[in-house]
């Protein structure tokens, strides 16, 4: 008997430049869950990591986005052009990469970080930019990378969470509640070595314990707990000097964007 592939193609439209192309999509019934990351990622088998497929990138223009059917929603006009205007610096950051290929790791963290640039040009929530670095780091970790290959997009996951959490109105953090939100922020702070925010944010996480989801309170107790006596990132951890308050938008004024 044939066995069923994993993956299947199917048709979208790319709402910038109107290309019609295929897309790579991931049968759920092939999906296979190995372990649950502490912060909330996920390490799947062999066979399949749908991770690869959760951001599709137009093969023409590189306007990338979230996969899905929301992908195909009308961008407004004045951000067509925007996003056209700046085809050079997508092609820059996308490399050599050709995205009408068959998804591999390194395809698949170029169309996030693309994403996580069309987003910020849509001026949509930091939350789902912190969301698009995460994943680029779940992936490394499924590929077994070196930790430190994950600092920098840890980084920007922290500044987006941040920035959403204490400057937005309405914040998008998809599923994660507030005080999920919380314990992430918590726990990337100790990754990144800043252990009086680490202890700060979890805190707010313990003082509301009855509000709080049972997996979230038991993973910020135990936390916080080992924090109480740490007062350095023992030396075989990460030993890097971050600036944890940077704005996560210099990297694009980096990119020579005008978005103010």
């Amino acid at each position: 008997m044939t066995s069923i592939p994993a993956t299947f193609l199917k048709e979208t439209v790319c709402p910038v430049c109107n290309l019609q192309f295929k897309v790579e999509a991931v049968r759920t019934s092939k999906i296979r869950v190995l372990e649950t990351y502490d912060d909330f990622g996920r390490k799947y088998s062999s066979d399949v990591n749908p991770i690869l497929y959760s951001s599709w990138t137009c093969p023409k223009c590189l306007y990338s986005a979230n996969s899905g059917d929301n992908y195909a929603l009308p961008v407004i006009p004045e951000l067509k052009v925007f996003i056209l205007k700046h085809y050079k610096t997508l092609k820059r950051m996308s490399g050599d990469f050709d995205f009408y290929e068959p998804r591999t790791p390194e395809m698949a963290i170029k169309s996030l970080i693309l994403s996580s640039l069309c987003y910020r040009i849509k001026r949509n929530s930091r939350g789902i930019m912190a969301a698009c670095y995460m994943r680029v780091c779940w992936i490394m970790r499924n590929e077994q990378r070196d930790i430190k290959e994950e600092l920098p997009f840890l980084k920007k996951a922290y500044n987006c969470y941040v920035h959403a959490l204490t400057k937005e109105y309405s914040p998008n953090f998809g599923k994660i509640s507030e005080y999920g939100i919380y314990y992430i922020i918590g726990l990337l702070a100790y990754k990144l070595g800043n252990l009086e925010k680490a202890k700060d944010y979890l805190s707010k996480v313990i003082m509301n314990k009855k509000k709080v989801e049972t997996f979230i309170l038991n993973s910020a107790s135990i936390l916080y707990d080992d924090l109480k006596n740490l007062k350095t990132i023992p030396k075989d951890d990460i030993e890097l000097d971050l600036d944890l308050e940077i704005d996560e938008a210099e990297w694009i004024k980096d990119l020579d964007l005008t978005l103010d």
